[in-house]
Parts: structure tokens; sequence; C-alpha cells
């Protein structure tokens, strides 16, 4: 959906490995809530958060642009958490 969206569009500032395993850990945090497992979905969400963030704070992603998918990713997480 529109997070996926938005990792397509990093494709200027990371690699195509960067943004295959970005969008891997969405793709599976999705498969985890179609599947009942929001704790697992929710820690998979926090490991993509934590790969934006090492992103960002290497330089290669612009913190604006980090932040953005950061603070869209934290909504997500509260709200499975939140059940």
């Amino acid at each position: 959906g529109h997070l996926d969206e938005s990792i397509q569009g990093l494709g200027d500032a990371l690699n195509g490995g960067q943004v295959n395993s970005l969008r891997s850990k969405l793709k599976n945090a999705s498969s985890q809530l179609d599947k009942g497992n929001s704790g697992a979905a929710a820690n998979t969400l926090d490991a993509f958060a934590n790969e934006i963030q090492a992103t960002i704070n290497s330089g290669r992603l612009s913190d604006a642009d980090g932040s953005a998918i950061l603070a869209y990713v934290r909504r997500v997480i509260g709200s499975i958490k939140a059940g």
C-alpha cells in the first residue's frame, strides 16, 4: 500500500538490495497480520523502523524522507499494539 509505494520511491537514495530488504519486511508484516499474528507483525515493523533509522544515520536517506516514513510506521505499530 502507501508505505510500499514510499519505499519504492527511495530507489534514488537506496540501492536495490536495501529497497528489497525494506519491502520484504513490509510484506512479512502484512502476512503476519493476515494470519492474526499481531505481535510478530509489530516486531517485523520495529525491525523495518530500525533499518530506516540506520539509513538515516548513515546519510543514505535524508532525515526529512526517513522521518516521514518512521512516523507512519510508528503509527501503524501503535495501532497494531492497541489491537
